[in-house]
């Protein structure tokens, strides 16, 4: 049950992280102007990535003993992108 979790947590960090970039790209590319907020959509999506990657960090710490450290990279890159795009 917690690798389903675990799973979970790290795909959809992974997944908003990428979308993220995307978003940035396409925004530089294609610039939206007023047609889309981008600037409030990149906003909130980097506090919620953030805070999910402190669960994730949380509950690796609490419910596994292994040092998987694919789940450490995926936090940092979860609250490196967060960070960026939230502030």
């Amino acid at each position: 049950m917690f690798d389903r979790i675990f799973t979970f947590l790290t795909v959809a960090i992974l997944v908003i992280s990428g979308s993220l970039i995307i978003l940035s790209g396409l925004d530089y590319f294609i610039n939206f102007h007023d047609v889309w907020p981008v600037g409030a959509v990149q906003t909130y999506a980097g506090f919620f990535l953030i805070g999910m990657s402190i669960i994730l960090a949380i509950l690796h710490v609490l419910l596994s003993r292994h040092p998987l450290y694919e789940f450490w990279i995926v936090v940092m890159i979860g609250g490196i992108v967060g960070a960026i795009y939230a502030f």
